[in-house]
C-alpha cells in the first residue's frame, strides 16, 4: 500500500504500505594445454535505457576450471546497429528503443546476448560519496548513478561531463577521479543529457604519516584471488583509501602475482611473500603465507535460498566443496558457473559477483557449477514479474466539498516495469464519512469529498 497526503476543504492523504578465488590463474598467459569450453557475455542484465554507453565483457572458460577475460580479443557485432552499436572493444551505445542481439566470438566459440533498449530517459543524477573529502595531492573517485524515468538506475560515471568550480584546488585526473591540489573547498558538477548534479569537495592538508594494508582473509591457498586495500593515515588524524595510488611490490612474484590496476593478488604456489605498499616515501609491508590444499575435493553442493525467482530479481548461489579430510570450503568464486538457458536465467562468473543469477524471462533453466571434473546442477523456475510496490497519483491535493477526483494506481514490478492497476486494486477510505472512494466498475478509484476533514486513501493488491 502507498500513502500520499492530500490537504483540502475536505482533505485526505493517500497511503500505500509496501509491505576468484580462481582455480588456476586467469591471466593472458592461459595454458596452451587447457581447452576452451565456452564463452559468456556480461553484464547479466538485458534491458537498458536509450542514450547510454556501457562496457560489455567477454569471458572464456577452459576445461581446467580457469577463465580468461577476452573482451579485447573477441570480435563484437550488433544485429541492428540502429538500435544499439558496439565497437571493437565491447563498448555498447544504446541508440533507439527496440530489440537487438549482441554477439561476441573468440576462436571457434561465440556467445549471444539478446538486449532491449527502452524509451526511458534520464531523470536525475546522484553522486557518491556526497560532499567527499580528499587529502592534498591524493585522489578521490566519485561514482555517478543515473535515475531514469522508468525507475531504473545505472552507473553513468564514465559518461558524465564534469565542471570544476575552482581548478586551483581540484583537478580531474581521469573520468571520475579527481586530485586535491590545495586545501579548501570546490564545487563539482556532473552533467549528462541536460541533467546536472552538484557536490562539494573538501581538500584537506595531506601529510601522509602511515599506511595500513588490509587483506580480507586469514588464510591464502594456491589458486586464491584476493583484493588488497591500502588505507592512508594522515597527520590530521583522518584516514583515506589510497589503494589506487600506492605502488604495490612483491618480494617473490613466483608465489604471488599482483594486478595493480584492480588491486588484486593471485596465489600461485606455496611459500611466504612480503607485499609492500609505497606512497610519498611512506611504506607498509605485510607477510602472506600461501599453502596448498592437501585434502582432495570429493564432492560439490549447490546452495541457494529458493528454487523459484521472479523476472527482474536475482538469486545468489553458493558452491560448497567437501574434501577428503572432512572439511568444507566455499568455492563459489572458484567454480565455473553456467546456465542451460542464459536468455531466461543468466549467471555471473565475474569477480565479486560470482554465482549471482539474474532472471530475465519466465520459464525454467538449470544452473550448473563445475570444478576439477566435478559438476553439479539445480533446476530453477522463473516466474513472471511480481508486484513490489504501488504508487497513487492525484491531480489535486485538496477537494472542495461535493466535488470528485479520479485517483490512479500504478504498479511497480520486480523487473522495474510499471502498469496501470487502478481497476485491479481495492480502494479504501480511512474516514468514509469525510471522503468516499469508489470500488465500482467504471468509477473505481474516484474520490468524493463529503465533509471537511482528512482521510487516508489506501490502494491494495495481493499482499501489497
Amino acid at each position: 500500500m502507498f500513502r500520499r497526503p492530500l490537504s483540502l476543504f475536505a482533505s485526505f492523504s493517500l497511503a500505500i504500505f509496501i509491505s576468484l578465488i580462481l582455480f588456476g590463474c586467469s591471466s593472458s598467459n592461459q595454458s596452451t594445454t587447457a581447452k576452451l569450453e565456452s564463452l559468456a557475455i556480461s553484464p547479466l542484465e538485458n534491458a537498458f535505457p536509450k542514450g547510454v554507453s556501457l562496457q560489455m565483457s567477454a569471458t572464456a572458460f577452459f576445461d581446467d576450471g580457469s577463465k580468461q577475460d577476452v573482451t579485447q580479443l573477441a570480435n563484437w557485432s550488433s544485429s541492428d546497429s540502429t538500435v544499439s552499436s558496439i565497437d571493437e572493444n565491447g563498448l555498447l551505445s544504446t541508440l533507439s528503443p527496440g530489440n537487438n542481439t549482441i554477439s561476441a566470438s573468440y576462436q571457434t566459440f561465440s556467445a549471444q546476448k539478446p538486449i532491449t533498449i527502452k524509451e526511458a530517459t534520464l531523470s536525475s543524477l546522484n553522486i557518491n560519496p556526497a560532499n567527499p573529502s580528499v587529502a592534498k595531492n591524493t585522489n578521490v573517485k566519485l561514482n555517478v548513478i543515473g535515475i531514469f524515468s522508468d525507475g531504473s538506475t545505472r552507473d553513468v560515471s564514465e559518461q558524465v561531463a564534469w565542471e570544476i568550480e575552482n581548478s586551483a584546488l581540484l583537478k580531474q585526473v581521469k573520468n571520475n577521479v579527481f586530485q586535491g591540489l590545495e586545501t579548501g573547498q570546490s564545487q563539482l558538477t556532473a552533467k549528462l543529457n541536460n541533467i546536472s548534479r552538484d557536490t562539494r569537495v573538501e581538500i584537506k592538508p595531506g601529510e601522509l604519516t602511515n599506511i595500513q594494508i588490509a587483506i580480507n582473509t586469514e588464510q591464502v591457498f594456491v589458486g586464491d584471488e584476493i583484493p588488497l586495500t591500502a588505507i592512508g593515515v594522515f597527520a590530521e588524524g583522518y584516514k583515506q583509501d589510497i589503494s589506487d595510488q600506492v605502488n604495490w611490490t612483491l618480494s617473490d612474484e613466483t608465489i604471488l602475482s599482483i594486478d595493480s590496476t584492480e588491486d588484486i593478488i593471485a596465489a600461485i604456489q606455496d611459500g611466504n611473500v612480503s607485499i609492500t605498499a609505497t606512497l610519498d616515501n611512506i611504506e607498509a609491508s605485510e607477510t602472506i603465507s600461501v599453502t596448498s590444499q592437501e585434502a582432495t575435493l570429493q564432492d560439490l553442493t549447490l546452495v541457494t535460498n529458493d528454487a523459484t525467482v521472479s523476472v527482474g530479481e536475482s538469486l545468489q548461489f553458493q558452491a560448497i566443496g567437501q574434501y577428503s579430510d572432512g572439511t568444507q570450503l566455499d568455492l563459489t568464486s572458484v567454480v565455473v558457473w553456467s546456465s542451460d538457458n542464459s536468455n531466461l536465467l543468466a549467471v555471473s562468473n565475474n569477480i565479486g559477483d560470482t554465482g549471482n543469477a539474474l532472471a530475465l524471462q519466465a520459464g525454467s533453466a538449470t544452473i550448473s557449477a563445475g570444478i576439477a571434473g566435478l559438476n553439479v546442477s539445480t533446476p530453477i523456475t522463473i516466474s513472471p514479474a511480481t508486484l513490489t510496490a504501488i504508487e497513487i497519483f492525484a491531480e489535486q491535493s485538496s477537494l472542495p466539498l461535493g466535488t470528485s477526483q479520479a485517483l490512479r494506481a500504478t504498479g511497480i514490478y520486480s523487473d522495474n516495469s510499471k502498469r496501470d492497476i487502478t481497476d485491479l486494486v481495492t480502494w479504501q477510505s480511512q474516514n468514509p464519512a469525510i471522503v468516499h472512494v469508489s470500488n465500482e466498475t467504471n468509477t473505481r478509484g474516484t474520490t468524493t469529498a463529503l465533509a471537511k476533514g482528512e482521510s487516508n486513501i489506501t490502494a491494495s493488491l495481493d499482499t501489497i
